[in-house]
């Protein structure tokens, strides 16, 4: 009888602390996000606009609206220099049945808010700048939900589904640099 309370004990008193150590999908996600704040972005639990949701996720049992969001891994990439004139831009990635109304800007992108339409048409005014974005996004991970820019950071939203020693984090901070660059080199305020 004595064992068997020893045991109880000890179950009790290792259980938890075992409970709390990280499991391998645990580990594969810090080594991820630390080779992202190694390539110098940000890493941030989110979520974006989920663009296929069923109908019981739109409409609460009080038919009230309800705007789904799929939640995600924020990869932030700091801008570093004061622009003019940027407002907040975010494309998702088109789902195959988008079950809500969606603006499709580009194939297989959809830009989500109204807020971005008319910053919409001054980045990718042009035939040229919406061919080198829609080719830039063409190498986003296969998980990645979508891009967001603004005047502090150029984002992917990513679902991490990649393994710990993948390429998977190079690309997105090989694309964000990309597309910061363009964002600069095109909106950077000139001090004279």
């Amino acid at each position: 009888m004595n064992w068997l309370i020893i045991f109880l004990v000890v179950v009790v008193v290792i259980g938890p602390i075992l409970y709390l150590l990280p499991n391998a999908r645990d580990n594969r996600l810090i080594a991820l996000r630390e080779q992202a704040r190694q390539a110098g972005m940000a890493v941030q639990i989110t979520s974006v606009p989920k663009l296929d949701p069923p109908a019981y996720e739109r409409v609460s049992a009080g038919a009230k609206l309800l705007e789904p969001k799929r939640l995600c891994t924020a990869y932030k990439l700091p801008v570093g220099t004061k622009l003019s004139a940027v407002d907040r831009l975010l494309l998702l990635k088109k789902p195959e049945l988008p079950t809500i109304l969606v603006n499709e800007v580009m194939p297989g992108w959809v830009l989500y808010g109204e807020a971005g339409e008319a910053f919409w048409r001054t980045y990718a005014g042009d035939a040229v700048a919406a061919q080198q974005l829609q080719d830039t996004l063409s190498r986003l991970p296969e998980d990645a939900l979508g891009v967001s820019i603004d005047e502090e950071f150029v984002s992917c939203y990513w679902l991490e589904k990649a393994a710990a020693d993948s390429d998977g984090v190079t690309d997105i901070a090989k694309i964000l640099t990309a597309l910061r660059d363009d964002l600069v080199d095109r909106f950077a305020v000139i001090i004279c």
